[in-house]
């Protein structure tokens, strides 16, 4: 159970003095760093297409049995509509949080404000990164598609294929984000490669990362603690103000 926790508590502790060092004057804390690969998370994020969004939870990608580290992801959220839309969970009990399958759910569908930041540390060729997001997202798009539906799903597999047309670098970023709406917006190296109006799309992009298939359990594990660590802190702090 130890070890479950461990990874939200420490992201919890080093988040949590942000807000009270803001209100005193001082500078923000140091950026957040994702341990395995050393990447740095800005703790906010200015979202595409308006809004911030904050740090909930760091996690590594690996490939292939030798667990080869391809990028990093920072996961972060619009966090007062995240405790709106997730808030019946403030009193899940964080043991139970790992079985809670409804919560895991909520956290992919839920229509609010959300990121991922994916930084490389590794240099990736753009045809295999077109691949391997290729290979996962078509699945589900095909699960959640009508039949009538396809045609419109493979122009908008198509469309976001082509955000990624040159080679990746180590360092380089990628950013989606999910907007009300089922907006998704990408940019790759603060490039703003535009906005896909889909709500299926973002659920299949996010799932990825979030649902129950996740390519990064360990990653996925740390996302779900992170955000459940702040709806218990604001459920805590709600509290206190009582």
């Amino acid at each position: 159970m130890q070890s479950f926790l461990a990874p939200a508590l420490a992201l919890l502790a080093i988040l949590a003095p942000v807000g009270a060092a803001q209100d005193k004057g001082r500078l923000p804390e140091k950026p957040v760093k994702e341990e395995r690969t050393g990447v740095e998370f800005q703790r906010t994020l200015p979202a595409a297409g308006g809004g911030t969004h904050t740090l909930v939870g760091t996690g590594v990608r690996t490939r292939t049995i030798f667990n080869v580290k391809v990028y990093a992801i920072g996961y972060y959220v619009d966090l007062p509509a995240a405790i709106r839309v997730l808030g019946k969970y403030k009193e899940l009990k964080a043991e139970r949080l790992e079985k809670n399958q409804e919560f895991g759910q909520d956290v992919v569908l839920g229509d609010h404000g959300k990121t991922l930041r994916l930084v490389l540390v590794r240099d990736v060729d753009a045809e295999d990164m077109r691949e391997a997001f290729e290979d996962e997202l078509q699945p589900r798009l095909k699960e959640k598609s009508k039949p009538a539906d396809l045609e419109s799903s493979q122009k908008i597999m198509d469309t976001f294929r082509g955000y990624f047309g040159t080679n990746m670098k180590e360092g380089d970023t990628i950013v989606f984000t999910w907007q009300p709406g089922g907006k998704l917006y990408t940019s790759v190296n603060n490039q703003e490669k535009g906005v896909i109006e889909s709500h299926t799309l973002c659920w299949a992009l996010f799932d990825i990362f979030l649902g129950p298939d996740a390519i990064s359990p360990s990653a996925r594990n740390n996302f779900l603690q992170g955000l459940h660590a702040e709806l218990r802190r604001t459920a805590v702090a709600a509290k206190s103000n009582n």
